[in-house]
């Protein structure tokens, strides 16, 4: 009954320590060689500064924007760095899954190149894809950026879709959301394989046959076919749960570490009604971007993405002096303006967080 609510908040989980668990520290992804179950610390739902309410892990979180209109801003940008982090851990878990484990997880082809991998095969609580099937048993990093449910959280687990070693097995899913926590952070994914966490939802891909497949959902077979595109690519997407009111921006990473952004001002992605497309970011001139094969279209790359939408880089810039949720108020505005915005709620009042302008 619980499977997919299960999974998706297994994959929740994961990717909240993913963002948590990474900041500030040295990330260290060896093999512990220890394939005895999952378990992982249970944490409350990252909210902003301004909610101040405490929060069981089980608990969804809910945010009623502030009445101060610079108050309200400082929480969207808040909830615009979380998703940033978890898009870019994200990544780093991937670079791990492929490059730090030994033996290497998932090789479907064998060419000793590794694959990347589902969100349950990084979590560690799936079976791993072999060619046809899920034959191997699930591997664990010494220090996982995602993690199961422990403690209190197991009790949502459905315990029919996991054997007598605490594993997700393969099962048709249910048509429920599961949840998933580690690292003070918490993520609920539904049967649609969306995310949710601190104001934005998320979807995550990887190269299919022909279209790319949602990484979120239960483990599949392993696909031979498909083992050179897996090798090379991955996507994460985010986008506000109500834009305007938990965010003001898309993001898009399709690479360890990397993550771009743009306003949400067109296509205007909110909540579930509006869900931005995987090729989103990519070159609509490129090879298969719905498979993930075409490059990032920048705006400095003259490329069209397919959104249409203006994309940045977004983050930690090269000379590493600044990051976007550091920017002070006016440059926002002026960045936002010029990308075709007009005025909003939140460009009203004084920045109270005076950031110098670099």
């Amino acid at each position: 009954m619980h499977s997919t609510a299960t999974h998706m908040a297994l994959a929740a989980a994961l990717l909240a320590s993913l963002l948590a668990a990474c900041d500030g520290k040295k990330e260290d992804f060896s093999n512990s060689a220890k394939n005895t179950g999952t378990t992982g610390k249970s944490g409350t739902a990252v909210i902003p500064p301004s909610s101040k309410s405490e929060m069981k892990p089980w608990e969804r979180p809910s945010y009623a924007p502030p009445a101060d209109p610079e108050i309200h801003r400082i929480d969207m940008v808040e909830f615009e760095r979380q998703a940033y982090n978890t898009l870019r851990k994200f990544g780093v878990a991937q670079r791990a899954f492929i490059n730090d484990i030994n033996p290497m997880p998932v090789d479907l082809d064998g060419d000793g190149a590794g694959e990347y991998g589902f969100l349950l095969e990084i979590m560690g609580v799936s079976y791993l894809r072999t060619p046809g099937g899920l034959g191997r048993a699930p591997v664990h990093m010494s220090w996982p950026l995602f993690k199961a449910a422990d403690a209190k959280e197991k009790a949502i687990i459905d315990k029919s879709s996991r054997d007598d070693m605490g594993f997700v097995k393969p099962k048709a899913q249910g048509g429920e959301e599961y949840l998933v926590s580690s690292a003070g952070a918490v993520f609920w994914v539904d049967e649609a394989g969306i995310a949710e966490r601190a104001g934005y939802y998320f979807m995550f891909f990887l190269p299919g046959r022909e279209k790319a497949v949602n990484a979120g959902a239960l483990v599949p077979p392993g696909d031979p076919s498909t083992a050179d595109a897996l090798e090379r690519r991955f996507a994460g997407i985010a986008w506000p749960k109500k834009h305007g009111v938990t965010g003001r921006r898309v993001f898009f990473s399709g690479k360890p570490e990397e993550v771009w952004s743009r306003w949400n001002l067109g296509p205007v992605c909110s909540g579930r009604e509006t869900v931005p497309d995987v090729a989103a970011a990519l070159d609509s001139a490129g090879p298969n971007p719905g498979n993930l094969d075409a490059e990032i279209a920048s705006v400095e790359s003259g490329k069209k993405p397919g959104d249409g939408g203006r994309w940045r880089f977004y983050g930690e810039k090269k000379d590493k002096k600044e990051f976007e949720w550091e920017w002070p108020k006016d440059r926002e505005i002026e960045e936002y303006k010029a990308d075709g915005g007009g005025d909003e709620p939140w460009m009203k009042g004084e920045d109270k967080r005076k950031k110098k302008s670099s």
